[in-house]
């Protein structure tokens, strides 16, 4: 997501110095591996948002709403004291759209292996 379509869709954050977004931006989509399997690819300039998109909008939009160079009530104690906000909580309801969470495939390890035989699990 670039820094206009952000500032469309996050408009609290219109007035956010430029370079701030444009760090906060690039450091969510590090943060998500970037496109990827996992998130599908990010939309083209001027195309649809993707799945990965809004993710990313979100984490970012979490990110300058925690950092008081961008956001002069990041840390007036208002909102949760969790250090929850609701774009973090938004991204991670993405997350569970694209990620199964923990997923557990076991069987004892037969043969040599690493491992011996010794019937270590996966």
């Amino acid at each position: 997501m670039d820094v206009a379509t952000f500032r469309q869709n996050f408009t609290q954050f219109r007035t956010t110095n430029v370079d701030i977004v444009t760090a906060k931006l690039n450091e969510a989509a590090v943060r998500m591996g970037g496109p990827s399997r996992v998130w599908g690819g990010f939309a083209a300039p001027g195309g649809e948002l993707t799945l990965a998109d809004y993710a990313h909008g979100n984490l970012a939009a979490h990110m300058l709403s925690i950092d008081p160079r961008a956001n002069a009530t990041a840390l007036d104690g208002k909102g949760t004291t969790d250090g929850q906000t609701q774009y973090l909580r938004e991204y991670e309801r993405y997350q569970l759209m694209v990620g199964g969470g923990f997923m557990v495939a076991g069987n004892a390890c037969v043969g040599g292996g690493p491992f011996g035989g010794r019937g270590f699990f996966f």
